[in-house]
């Protein structure tokens, strides 16, 4: 008995010692794998058994979308597990503490796993933004070409003219039936009208001209009614053109007013002209950290799948029951996992890092808690630059939000070029501030807004009348200060809209500067649509 004894603490010290390990790195790569759908790395894994603390010398997952990019990678981990839940088969982990974390760090071999495909979303192509007008060198009619699709009364005047040649190939036939008919007529009445009734003399005679005048009284009476039912048709057909004639009028003024709004800023036209360019400037940039969000949320939507996974047991009662010896005490229900705080502090290029995610759990209901993710970055040099981002996520049942994020920063210098060239501005610089939040609900609804402050603004090589007055206004402004505001509904079209402090500036400065050429690209304007 005691060799077998000594064998079976040989062999249970030497799985804990050397067997353990390796086989719950296996594990846990495996489900990192499943929940991010690429390969993980992980050396040096430990399990200290007397203290339940896992420790880990580096943590790497590639990303699912581009393979050759890692999703994420850290230093050292050390893992605080909960005893209570780890006795009762449940991953409850306190904290993790990462003495390092980086994203989106090249990878030296494709992070890509063959039972998971890439999800990369298709690009849409962006329509190039309208230059703004230049009215020194004012193009009434390649404004009209530019804006031509958009306007209303090109297609309402051609409804009314295919409306008349409707009327017109509906009536033509019938109307040389009618004139036919006519012909006819005149010539049946010929003999009749030459008939000398004095001279009739027989019954017989008089019989037949009775009945010649009576066929004739009908022929009479249903070319009345053909013609009065052309007049009718025609008439209701003519009223239905001439409405729609009235409409195209009324819309070509529409169209002719929206054409003027592209010499006049306060409109809001020629500001529509920057939406689409700055829209893709900051789609261009926020691409990646969307993408981001989607993955980390197709992650935690996997952990929360978990628990579907475990077989379902009778639930306990609340109240101590006693039954014979038998006495069902109440416990704490723990989820199937459940990551209380991962927290990390480091500095990497000279910029302080702040990381801490919070409540990740495969049964939020019984957790009672959204998922949090708190980031801080503050660069150490002399130009304070600083960024905070604050998220949850909420998977419980009865929850209406689904995810909500602000993210905010200071002292970022901006220098624009190549994307405000196509219209007529060769770069825009400052120093921003900004503040942006996010949400979206359980439905699919999305929407975003913010606030971005760019002091000591500069446009450099403005092209055009409109351009340079904005460039004299921006020139003489403190700090310009945008508002943006994006709606995604559950149906319907998506909204993207601008606001600026310098709205009644740059018009001002507009009006003193195009005065001499508006009334001449007014008339060009209308000269132009109407010869259209």
């Amino acid at each position: 008995p005691i060799m077998v004894l000594g064998i079976i603490a040989a062999g249970g010290i030497f799985f804990f010692t050397v067997m353990l390990d390796p086989l719950l790195s296996r594990f846990l790569t495996q489900g990192l794998e499943n929940v991010f759908e690429a390969k993980c790395d992980i050396r040096g894994f430990h399990l200290g058994l007397i203290r339940f603390r896992i420790s880990i010398s580096s943590l790497t997952v590639a990303n699912r979308d581009a393979p050759m990019t890692n999703l994420f990678e850290t230093g050292r981990l050390e893992i605080r597990l909960k005893p209570q839940a780890v006795l009762r088969g449940k991953v409850y982990i306190e904290e993790i503490r990462a003495d390092g974390l980086q994203f989106g760090t090249a990878r030296t071999t494709s992070g890509a796993l063959p039972q998971y495909a890439a999800r990369i979303a298709a690009r849409k192509e962006k329509p190039p933004a309208p230059p703004l007008v230049d009215l020194a060198k004012f193009d009434a009619q390649g404004l009209l070409n530019q804006e031509f699709d958009k306007l209303a009364s090109p297609k309402a005047f051609d409804a009314a003219v295919s409306a008349y040649n409707e009327a017109r190939s509906r009536w033509e036939a019938q109307y040389a039936s009618a004139n036919a008919k006519v012909t006819d007529i005149q010539e049946q009445s010929r003999p009749l009208m030459a008939t000398n009734v004095n001279n009739l003399r027989t019954p017989e005679e008089i019989g037949k001209f009775v009945a010649d005048v009576n066929a004739f009284t009908k022929t009479l009476e249903g070319a009345r009614d053909e013609v009065t039912t052309i007049v009718s048709g025609v008439e209701q057909d003519l009223r239905t053109a001439q409405t729609l004639e009235r409409t195209a009028r009324e819309a070509l003024e529409s169209d002719m007013n929206h054409l003027k709004d592209y010499l006049d800023l306060g409109s809001g036209s020629a500001l529509g002209a920057l939406e689409p360019t700055i829209h893709a400037m900051l789609s261009d940039e926020a691409e990646n950290y969307i993408s981001y969000g989607r993955m980390a949320l197709d992650g935690l939507e996997k952990i929360k799948a978990l628990q579907a996974m475990v077989p379902k047991s009778e639930p306990k009662p609340d109240k101590v029951v006693y039954k014979g010896r038998d006495v069902h005490f109440p416990t704490s229900a723990y989820p199937v996992f459940y990551l209380e705080k991962m927290a990390s502090d480091f500095v990497l290029k000279e910029w302080n890092w702040a990381f801490e995610l919070r409540s990740v759990s495969s049964d939020p209901d019984i957790s009672n808690r959204p998922t949090e993710l708190d980031l801080g970055l503050t660069e150490l040099g002399s130009s304070g630059r600083l960024a905070r981002f604050s998220g949850s996520a909420d998977f419980r049942t009865n929850a209406n939000t689904y995810f909500k994020a602000l993210v905010s920063g200071d002292n970022f210098s901006l220098n624009v070029k190549n994307q405000l060239t196509q219209i007529g501005i060769g770069g825009f610089s400052g120093n921003t501030g900004f503040s942006v939040n996010f949400s979206g609900g359980r439905r699919g609804a999305v929407s975003a807004g913010g606030d971005i402050r760019i002091r000591d603004p500069l446009l450099t090589d403005p092209v055009g009348t409109i351009a340079e007055a904005v460039a004299e206004a921006v020139a003489d402004f403190a700090a310009v200060e945008l508002g943006i505001q994006y709606e995604h509904p559950v149906s319907g079209n998506d909204k993207f809209t601008l606001s600026s402090n310098l709205m009644d500036l740059i018009k001002n400065a507009i009006q003193r500067a195009v005065q001499k050429y508006l009334r001449q690209a007014q008339a060009a304007i209308e000269k132009a649509l109407m010869d259209r």
